[in-house]
């Protein structure tokens, strides 16, 4: 086998990264850690140098739509999402709000609901699992907010005529206020 020198380079970098990851791991355990890790993973592409922790508004937002859209079955918080993105709740709240018209969390409900009218729609799982699967931990809340947004219960959804999977935006989830 040929090492170039580059790649000699490479495996002295790796070598000191673990050793320095092992050293993290040690003084402040291995989940918090990976906490941090999994939280910066998602900024590291568009990371600016010359102003570390910075991320554009369009860019913050992304993040947050990027991360609810693959991970909305999981609980999340919109303290969470600050965290995520380094900005506080009234910021995050605000830089969300002016490009979707909704909050975080608004638009993470909005989501699971869309998700849902499409399980709804497209599978014979029970009202229960879907409530699971979109990411509600009490069915009762799930139907709740179903009917509140939806205009009708999933049951009701599921068997009525006519209705196509709603989008998140679409005009006829009923709005507040």
């Amino acid at each position: 086998m040929i090492i170039h020198e580059n790649d000699s380079n490479e495996s002295l970098i790796e070598l000191k990264m673990r050793k320095d990851i092992a050293s993290l791991i040690n003084m402040y355990g291995l989940n918090r850690v990976r906490h941090f890790f999994l939280q910066n993973l998602f900024s590291l592409g568009d990371a600016d140098l010359s102003s570390p922790g910075i991320l554009s508004d369009e860019r913050v937002v992304d993040i947050i739509m990027d991360y609810i859209h693959t991970n909305y079955s999981k609980d999340i918080s919109l303290n969470f999402l600050c965290e995520l993105v380094y900005v506080n709740r009234t910021t995050l709240t605000r830089k969300f709000k002016a490009r979707t018209r909704r909050t975080p969390i608004d638009y993470l409900l909005h989501y699971r609901l869309s998700i849902a009218c499409e399980l709804l729609t497209n599978t014979k799982q029970s009202i229960g699992k879907i409530s699971e699967t979109v990411g509600f931990k009490y069915e009762s809340y799930f139907t709740r907010q179903f009917a509140a947004k939806i205009g009708m219960t999933p049951s009701e959804y599921r068997y009525s005529d006519g209705f196509e999977i709603l989008d998140i935006n679409e005009s006829r989830i009923v709005e507040e206020f």
